[in-house]
């Protein structure tokens, strides 16, 4: 039995406890006698219950009462009042108004629920990542220690007798969705459970727990949970935008456990952070002589849902900011760890049914720019995924793209179905009906965010993509962003997608407004087009001559993305510049990037450059050797074996890696009808042409797995297909330095031919 997920450091194994007067507080009937362990069925903020009552339930049957809470009893002190399942009291939860701490205190009570004597206290760290008790003793006046680390808005955590790391676990937090004896549709969302082993005093425990559950609570901006905040009064004009923010951020500064204002003081400078949509971009390219922009998002209401992603949003903008204070700075993973994160993410997820179709598309945009890897992150993916899937009919193209690439950045795809085709996953089946059913009002930016979206689902849906870029094809004289052009031209080469009428559309806008785009995005075009093998010796020529003035503001990736692309696209100048790109990478010191180190020294080789910078070239292969993460990556390890073969180094480990990385590759798209095509031209005689001996196909042939080798005249004849991640340029130079004849077939003229004796 048990929970998963834990937010405790180490797993969470919960057994029988041998000595039962060790651990027992209250009377020997709530001890958890020997067998099952004690599942008991809690809401949270009990003590904010309507009515007289309420009753915890045994989890496996709900009309088994094991405690009760019998009203709150409100005064100076703010007692809550528990009992059996009888209604006899059994002890009072009591938080003095003027404590300086946050304690909670645990009372003996008489007959009529009054407080006795104090039994104990539970305290909290600060941020409320931990619990302790003070004062505590068992029946037989021997100290007890407990310890805690539990957040109930996250329902995750246990309870441990001593210290949490070497300590015996009495107790556990889960949701009921973790719990594998569980239905769902019978528990309230707000619901978690509490497991208690054989021979633990279970009203113990539950002091405890509910406890602590009040310090959550009040930790918590009353904000948060939807309830006003002391700073708000009637008279109080409503806030909007940024001033709401600062009004969130002063009531923070008010609880326990705040975040401080001056680490968190830029989530009310400015505006949101951008969202991946591409249509609230104002900047176009222009068609014509008339200026025309697209129409900007609607502005969102100051909601309290929509202002929370506004804070999500800017606490991603935040930890990417560089801080110059000398104080510890916000990281990802130091925010995932943070009690108070927790109970922002919880209430988003509590709250999802609330919001309207275009809150959470950005919510979800917003989360992936947090960059947070942790369960309560992974549960609110989930969790927005979920209620999307049940608006049917109700979430624009412009929302329905946005939320796809979110949830597909998170690899949600959501829970296998029968209905779903080829068992997708109900996310990804829902964002295809959608799509399909909304694609004539689909605009640009829409249409590359979907198929976007699907690249990173690692879902290939030719009937989806042929309709996108038909739909893209239709638009193509609207106008457009800058980002418009260089998201569906890396889109169309990461697909090997050859669209001519798409790209000579527009090469022709970007080659007409150079001027338009960054530097980083002119990069992305020549990257995109060679690998679309698009780019000409006078694409280059102006590409560069837009480019050079900032040439020396390029990142490092930037730098060796545009090499590669020179590489690529076979163009023999200008040297000069490649030298200077060459130079300019060499010369920044940075933490090493294989796979950019890589393509430098595949640029480097097919540039003819290996020989001036062979020290960068040892540089980048002793770091390869050194790094295991290229072994599950064959396209590095493609490209690293025309690399080593055309230095000629000794045949190793990777270098046999390498070689069957490229061999298998090779296997895989021999099966493509290009291939097919060429095959099938060998095998059949044609008029006026001499028999023509059949060659070998995928034949090894020095050190690689060419597709056509003629034995007879030592002829090699490879394929230039969009869907290789490299051109044949290195490899030939190789061969040709073997003494082999060599021959390359273009895609482009490969997609030309009318007939198979054109080939010829």
């Amino acid at each position: 039995m048990g929970c998963a997920a834990s937010t405790a450091e180490i797993p969470i194994e919960l057994s029988a406890n041998p000595d039962i007067d060790k651990l027992k507080v209250f009377d020997s009937k709530f001890v958890v006698p020997e067998g099952k362990n004690m599942m008991l069925r809690l809401q949270a903020k009990v003590f904010s219950f309507s009515g007289d009552s309420y009753k915890i339930v045994d989890a496996n049957d709900s009309g088994k009462v094991m405690f009760q809470c019998l009203g709150k009893f409100l005064n100076f002190d703010e007692k809550r009042v528990i009992c059996d399942a009888e209604g006899i009291p059994l002890f009072v939860i009591k938080e003095p108004l003027m404590q300086v701490d946050d304690k909670q205190y645990v009372y003996a009570v008489d007959s009529d629920g009054k407080p006795t004597q104090e039994m104990f206290r539970i305290g909290s760290s600060f941020g409320n990542t931990s619990q302790y008790t003070e004062n505590l003793k068992s029946a037989t006046g021997n100290p007890i220690q407990l310890n805690g680390k539990m957040s109930i808005a996250s329902m995750k955590g246990g309870i441990w007798l001593g210290d949490v790391k070497v300590g015996q676990p009495i107790a556990k937090v889960c949701s009921p969705v973790t719990y594998k004896d569980f239905l769902p549709d019978e528990f309230d969302r707000n619901e978690y459970l509490l497991e208690i082993p054989p021979g633990v005093d279970s009203a113990l425990v539950l002091a405890m727990v509910l406890a602590y559950e009040q310090m959550e609570q009040r930790a918590t901006p009353s904000w948060l949970t939807g309830k006003s905040c002391s700073f708000m009064t009637e008279e109080s004009p409503p806030l909007k935008g940024g001033a709401y923010v600062d009004a969130w951020l002063r009531c923070m500064g008010r609880c326990r456990g705040r975040y401080p204002a001056a680490e968190l003081g830029a989530l009310a400078a400015g505006a949101p952070g951008k969202p991946m949509d591409a249509e609230t971009q104002t900047a176009t390219i222009p068609q014509s002589a008339q200026t025309v922009q697209t129409d900007p998002a609607p502005a969102q209401e100051a909601d309290d849902l929509a202002v929370l992603e506004l804070v999500v949003r800017r606490l991603g903008g935040f930890m990417r900011q560089p801080r110059h204070s000398g104080k510890k700075a916000w990281t990802p993973k130091r925010l995932s760890s943070d009690g108070r994160f927790h109970v922002l993410m919880n209430t988003l997820s509590s709250r999802l049914d609330e919001s309207n179709s275009r809150t959470l598309a950005l919510l979800a945009d917003a989360v992936v720019r947090l960059e947070v890897k942790s369960p309560e992150v992974s549960d609110l993916t989930e969790r927005i995924a979920e209620v999307a899937t049940q608006r049917h009919n109700a979430i624009s193209p412009q929302d329905l793209s946005i939320l796809a690439c979110a949830l597909a950045a998170q690899r949600v795809r959501g829970p296998p179905t029968d209905r779903t085709a080829g068992h997708l996953g109900s996310a990804v089946a829902f964002v295809r009906a959608e799509s399909l059913r909304q694609l004539q009002d689909f605009r640009f930016g829409s249409c590359v965010h979907l198929m976007e979206a699907f690249l990173r689902w690692g879902v290939v849906d030719a009937e989806l993509t042929n309709m996108v870029l038909a739909r893209v094809e239709d638009i193509l004289d609207e106008a457009l962003s800058t980002r418009d052009v260089t998201g569906i031209l890396e889109v169309l080469a990461k697909l090997g997608q050859m669209r001519a009428t798409i790209i000579r559309k527009l090469c022709q806008l970007t080659f007409r407004s150079l001027w338009s785009f960054s530097p980083t995005q002119l990069v992305s075009i020549s990257h995109s087009l060679a690998r679309l093998r698009f780019l000409a010796q006078r694409d280059v020529d102006e590409l560069l001559q837009a480019m050079t003035p900032q040439l020396g503001l390029l990142t490092r990736r930037d730098t060796a993305r545009l090499l590669f692309a020179l590489a690529l696209s076979g163009v023999t100048s200008p040297v000069e510049i490649f030298g200077v790109l060459a130079a300019q990478y060499a010369a920044e010191a940075q933490e090493s990037d294989p796979r950019a180190d890589i393509d430098v020294a595949w640029a480097l080789c097919a540039l003819e450059l290996s020989h001036k910078y062979r020290y960068v070239l040892d540089g980048i292969l002793k770091h390869c050797s050194q790094d295991p993460s290229l072994v599950g990556s064959t396209i590095a390890l493609i490209k690293l074996n025309d690399v080593l073969a055309f230095l000629g180094v000794e045949e190793d480990d990777l270098r046999r890696t390498a070689a069957a990385a490229a061999k298998d590759e090779a296997q895989r798209l021999a099966a493509s009808p290009q291939h097919k095509q060429v095959a099938r031209v060998w095998r059949q005689p044609f008029p006026g042409q001499p028999d023509l001996e059949s060659p070998r196909v995928q034949a090894a042939v020095g050190p690689f797995v060419v597709d056509f080798f003629h034995e007879k005249s030592a002829l090699v004849i490879d394929l230039d297909l969009v869907t290789w991640p490299i051109s044949r340029r290195v490899r030939h130079h190789t061969l040709r330095e073997l003494g082999y004849r060599t021959v390359l077939l273009s895609p482009w003229d490969l997609k030309n031919l009318r007939t198979d004796a054109e080939l010829l």
